[in-house]
């Protein structure tokens, strides 16, 4: 179940029975920290993403290993 689900329903449990979060969530069996919970990307990350992706289009019999070690700097 995603996230964004998880978000939904407890939001309709607080919503449907008058309870708070945490009286929903504890019903649920959900950890209140993974509602909160908001990815950062970073960066860094996504440049080394889009180095994949280029790398990936340009040498596509390539692996993944050696695509990871082909975006270091210097290569």
């Amino acid at each position: 179940m995603t996230a964004a689900r998880r978000r939904t329903i407890v939001a309709e449990l607080c919503d449907a029975f008058d309870v708070s979060q945490r009286r929903a969530c504890r019903a649920l069996g959900i950890n209140r920290s993974g509602l909160r919970y908001a990815p950062m990307h970073s960066d860094e990350r996504l440049a080394l993403a889009r180095r994949i992706e280029v790398l990936a289009g340009e040498h596509p019999r390539y692996e993944v290993v050696p695509n990871v070690q082909t975006t270091r700097p210097g290569f």
